[in-house]
């Protein structure tokens, strides 16, 4: 049986906060660590990964949607042909790990790195959903369709303002 790691990735606009959780035990101290969310960064969790997951077969990444602040990650994740998966930020906002009493710090204190180790967390307990239906970025094709949509509606509504200015 693969031997697997779990990432949570609490992605924000200028950094990604990432810890890991092996299914077992939490280790507070070394199971984290902060980038940038940028070619640098990712660069540097390629190193990361490669260090903390020697001993492990199988990655498994998993982060909230956060809109564009995480599709370069995506890409990267995508790149080095890592398994991830988007959860709803509803999902993660009524998670409650089920820890030992000494964990317990998770449900009182909110900050970037105990989101990163609650959704790794999250991805331990879900794997098997995880393994089943992996997220994948959709095709460029539909980042450009969703563009020439945009620019439509955006023309359409500057035609009607024209329209509307000769008729006055």
């Amino acid at each position: 049986m693969d031997k697997e790691l779990y990432f949570g990735v609490d992605v924000s606009k200028k950094t990604l906060d990432l810890a890991y959780y092996d299914g077992e035990t939490i280790d507070w101290k070394n199971a984290h660590i902060k980038v940038s969310n940028d070619d640098a960064g990712f660069k540097k969790i390629g190193s990361w990964v490669a260090k903390v997951g020697k001993d492990f077969d199988t990655f498994l990444f998993c982060l909230e949607y956060t809109g564009l602040y995480n599709q370069n990650f995506r890409l990267w994740l995508e790149s080095k042909e890592y398994i991830y998966s988007m959860v709803e930020p509803r999902k993660m906002h009524r998670f409650e790990p089920d820890l030992d009493d000494d964990q317990r710090s998770l449900d009182r204190i909110k900050t970037d790195e105990l989101d990163a180790f609650r959704i790794a967390i999250y991805c331990e307990q879900n794997h098997k959903k995880i393994l089943r239906n992996p997220s994948k970025l959709p095709s460029p094709v539909y980042f450009k369709l969703k563009r020439l949509l945009a620019e439509r509606k955006q023309n359409t509504k500057q035609s009607v303002l024209y329209k509307q200015q000769l008729h006055d």
